[in-house]
């Protein structure tokens, strides 16, 4: 009801975890045996069958305190799956992946004004990796691999946008920004360099490109030479 739920609302860390792992299934649904192994792992599911009923309840009790809506309106519990119901659950997530998706598409056929208006909705959506205090669980992985690429596309975007307008500042920010997600995108670091040499930020320009150089050797690459114009004073 657009308030934030209070950690003191939540009875169990488990069903708090229940929640996490349905909003990475993004609406679709996820079989009790997986459920079970995920949330208690190694044990048998004969003995955890009552377990995750018992959280189903805590986290209905969660999303509906008051019990105004029928049970399975936000979590849908069938016989061999569990799945939460995105026609009244609203999941951010979901709605940056349509944002970006329509922005993208949009920049890429060059209709709507290249998608600059979405995009930018889609940029300020995205507040981070999705469930970052959860870096180990490999279900969380595919959702937040998928959303860091998609945002790395938004924002490479809204950088060539700002270049086409000549604004140059805002595209070495984008750019940089970028670079702050995945500090080892070879055409991020590439596209940088450029846009610095040319705004005339020259020493700026030679840093951008060291920190390219350090981040390919890193991996093991070569980075590709770019020329960088003489600085005044300088010897070639």
């Amino acid at each position: 009801e657009g308030r934030p739920v209070p950690t003191s609302a939540w009875q169990s860390r488990k069903a708090r975890d229940l929640l996490r792992i349905l909003t990475a299934q993004r609406g679709r649904p996820i079989s009790r045996e997986q459920l079970a192994e995920l949330l208690w792992p190694g044990e048998a599911p004969d003995r955890v069958g009552h377990r995750l009923s018992v959280q189903l309840s805590i986290l209905r009790g969660v999303l509906d305190p008051h019990r105004r809506a029928p049970q399975d309106r936000y979590v849908v519990a069938e016989r061999a799956s569990v799945a939460l119901d995105t026609t009244y659950v609203e999941l951010d997530v979901e709605l940056f992946r349509a944002e970006a998706t329509y922005g993208l598409r949009r920049f890429e056929t060059g209709t709507g004004q290249d998608g600059a208006d979405v995009l930018d909705l889609a940029e300020r959506r995205y507040l981070g990796d999705f469930l970052a205090d959860e870096p180990y669980d490999d279900w969380a992985v595919p959702v937040r691999d998928e959303a860091r690429r998609l945002y790395l596309r938004v924002v490479r975007a809204l950088a060539v946008l700002a270049r086409r307008r000549g604004d140059l500042e805002q595209a070495s920010s984008r750019l940089r920004r970028a670079l702050e997600v995945d500090p080892y995108d070879e055409q991020t670091h590439r596209e940088l360099v450029a846009v610095l040499v040319a705004a005339g930020r020259h020493g700026e320009a030679e840093e951008a490109q060291r920190r390219y150089q350090r981040a390919m050797a890193l991996l093991g690459l070569p980075a590709q030479p770019q020329n960088l114009p003489a600085r005044p004073g300088t010897v070639p």
